[in-house]
């Protein structure tokens, strides 16, 4: 039997470090659910290993690590099983497909570089990396045990990204020919274009707006060819990459102001109170008052 770990799973396992579903932090093998059996989950799964050795077994193939070593785990790769020595100490990180396709730059969603010429196994101890990679681990521990930061999920968040990309820089290499070229193309040149000045005015606007029209106007192209351009470069619908920024701006109010939840809802201009309520809970399973209380 595999079991399967989901966010949710995660969140209610003792010493795991989480942020919302999007991602999960296990300084020790021994925390992470189902270890000593087979396993997949529905996350991406990076495992860091700083002292001793172990062994992944993943479809019949043994993956050996040491110190030094990353090996990246796509979602729904069954882990058969984890042997370790008694010495060994791994960090285990986890990533929700979404968000790393929110993380990824224009054209490089999660299944594209999955299905590109992509290593999963690597070694950090031959360069610089190795240093700053646990230098970065420490950091997203300490931030992530202190939940009195005011800024901890944005810390939090950069962290988890900063890392991925230190990994992804070293598993897909070719993937920076791929950009060069798409670069040369005019018409590529200009959707990245459109997508990054979107992202520029979604940023500025705070999650303010929540519409498709209000950002194709401040570009001064179609709704039409704003969710097109936004499809074609991320893989995401544009208004789900809308909600999506709103809903960390608004959970972050929620969470770490005093502010009261009527005056939140001002703040992010919705026409009345009760519509902002059914917004949170369509997009959180929760209302407001619910959110903040957990």
């Amino acid at each position: 039997m595999v079991n399967n770990i989901t966010p949710s799973i995660l969140s209610e396992t003792p010493g795991i470090i989480c942020l919302e579903d999007d991602f999960a932090l296990a300084d020790n093998l021994s925390k992470v659910p189902y270890i000593n059996g087979a396993f997949q989950s529905e996350m991406l799964i990076l495992f860091i290993c700083k002292k001793g050795n172990m062994q992944l077994t993943i479809s019949d193939e043994n993956k050996q690590m040491s110190a030094g070593d990353a090996f990246l785990c796509k979602p729904r790769q069954p882990i058969l099983q984890v042997l370790s020595s008694s010495d060994c100490q791994v960090w285990v990180l986890f990533y929700s497909p979404h968000i790393v396709d929110f993380i990824l730059p224009a054209r490089h969603n999660l299944s594209k570089v999955l299905e590109g010429e992509f290593h999963p196994l690597i070694h950090f101890a031959e360069n610089e990396a190795d240093e700053n990679i646990f230098v970065l681990l420490n950091m997203l521990r300490q931030r992530g045990n202190n939940p009195n930061l005011t800024f901890r999920s944005n810390t939090i968040y950069h962290l988890f990204s900063t890392l991925l990309f230190e990994v992804l820089n070293q598993c897909c290499k070719p993937l920076r020919l791929q950009e060069d070229t798409a670069n040369n193309n005019d018409q590529t040149s200009r959707a990245d274009s459109i997508f990054k000045e979107f992202l520029k005015y979604l940023n500025e606007d705070g999650g303010c707006h929540r519409t498709v029209a209000f950002y194709a106007d401040l570009l001064c192209i179609s709704p039409k060819h704003l969710s097109k351009v936004i499809k074609e470069t991320s893989g995401n619908r544009t208004l789900d990459v809308i909600n999506k920024h709103a809903m960390q701006q608004i959970k972050l109010d929620l969470k770490l102001t005093d502010i009261p939840i009527q005056q939140i809802a001002i703040k992010y201009n919705f026409s009345n109170f009760s519509f902002f309520c059914q917004y949170v809970k369509q997009h959180l399973g929760m209302t407001p008052q619910e959110y903040r209380g957990k």
